[in-house]
């Protein structure tokens, strides 16, 4: 039925209650408060370093997306339903 999907996407992957979510670590807060809004450009050694540990983390949760596939984005959830439902 689809031919094209056009999607944006932001930043909601990466708060709230989401799997992915940064706010429910406490050690990655500072990440999402200040660095993630600094142009790649200005990415410090440090900053680059918990950006990995947050991917390493993940990492670990990979196993929960099929059982939290509306638990993920708002995007990953349209394409999981596209997908679903053949379209």
């Amino acid at each position: 039925m689809y031919h094209t999907v056009v999607m944006t996407c932001g930043i909601s992957m990466l708060q709230g209650n989401r799997l992915f979510s940064l706010t429910k670590d406490k050690s990655l807060e500072s990440l999402f408060a200040k660095q993630l809004q600094e142009p790649i450009e200005k990415m410090t050694d440090s900053m680059w370093d918990e950006v990995a540990s947050y991917l390493k983390k993940s990492k670990l949760l990979f196993h929960q997306i099929s059982k939290n596939e509306h638990d993920i984005c708002a995007e990953y959830s349209m394409l999981h339903t596209l997908y679903k439902r053949d379209k």
